[in-house]
């Protein structure tokens, strides 16, 4: 049974965790697919494309349609804090308060930081056609429509890595034009729709010229701004900032994401209050729990800038 300073601590550090967890913002709930594991990994199968609709003539016409299958494997991932027995002792609970709130904070934002580190590292073969999620010439196997697609685009900047807000609205206009153009397996536009949430993720370098081109009436030389209000700005912190600018246009309105987060185990937090470690040291420790990993989705729903 624990001692009353002891309980105290404990539901200190418990409250601010779970505080800084709960108040830090999700971008795997629109950057990714969720999907529950119940195994140590799980393989995706699907169907390449959805037939077309053609004219009844004769009779239907029965088609077969390409399936596919990959793999993503759960990881354990942990974080764990030791509390020394003066902290105890002496009831410095603020400060622990303040330590746990951040590992709050960390805990629900990593899964941000591994699905960005998929969009970077662009594994070959990772991807469900087995090409890299981000590819010059993407083919669905076995697929009618065979003419290659690209969701990779290399825009030209005047200062290689601080574009002008003409220069980044051209480049995100582009980007937007080469989502509403990917076709399915079958040939049919992916996207059938006139328009869809468009959400611009950019480094943090990147997020004040950002703002600008989605909420100024007027771009430089007094030029019109038809991008006003058409996208959101999301800042990924964990996009490395290098001389070459890279961000990513995303399709937020489809129903498939660019990313898969599998959560076999979500975050959870314990503590070894009455344990060894505290007989021993009579020092306590405090650690974080999860049971997931990430993968690349479906690339039609994504475009990566890397500027030249």
């Amino acid at each position: 049974m624990l001692t009353h300073g002891d309980q105290m601590l404990r539901d200190t550090a418990r409250a601010a965790f779970w505080g800084g967890f709960n108040e830090t913002p999700d971008s795997m709930t629109w950057l990714a697919s969720r999907r529950t594991s119940t195994a140590d990994q799980e393989t995706y199968t699907g169907f390449g494309f959805a037939p077309g609709v053609r004219e009844m003539i004769g009779g239907r016409v029965k088609r077969s349609v390409p399936q596919y299958a990959f793999s993503v494997v759960n990881k354990e991932f942990e974080s764990t804090v030791v509390i020394d027995y003066k902290t105890r002792k002496f009831a410095k609970n603020n400060a622990v308060a303040d330590l746990l709130g951040a590992m709050g904070r960390k805990a629900r934002s990593y899964p941000t930081k591994l699905g960005t580190s998929i969009l970077t590292a662009n594994t070959a073969g990772a991807g469900y056609d087995g090409l890299a999620l981000f590819h010059a010439t993407h083919i669905d196997p076995g697929a009618p429509y065979q003419t290659g697609q690209s969701n990779l685009k290399t825009p030209a900047f005047g200062v290689d890595g601080f574009p002008t807000d003409l220069e980044l609205a051209a480049a995100i206009r582009d980007s937007m034009a080469q989502l509403m153009s990917f076709k399915d397996g079958d040939g049919d536009p992916f996207w059938p729709g006139e328009t869809f949430q468009t959400v611009v993720m950019v480094p943090t370098t990147l997020y004040e010229m950002a703002r600008r081109v989605m909420t100024v009436d007027q771009l430089t030389g007094a030029t019109g701004n038809d991008l006003k209000g058409q996208f959101r700005v999301a800042v990924n912190p964990y996009i490395a900032v290098s001389t070459h600018a890279t961000f990513y246009v995303i399709n937020e309105s489809a129903p498939e994401k660019p990313l898969i987060y599998q959560v076999a185990e979500d975050v959870s937090l314990s503590d070894d209050m009455g344990g060894d470690n505290e007989f021993d040291t009579k020092s306590v420790s405090f650690g974080t729990y999860g049971l997931y990993n990430a993968g690349p989705g479906n690339w039609r729903t994504i475009v990566r800038n890397v500027s030249t």
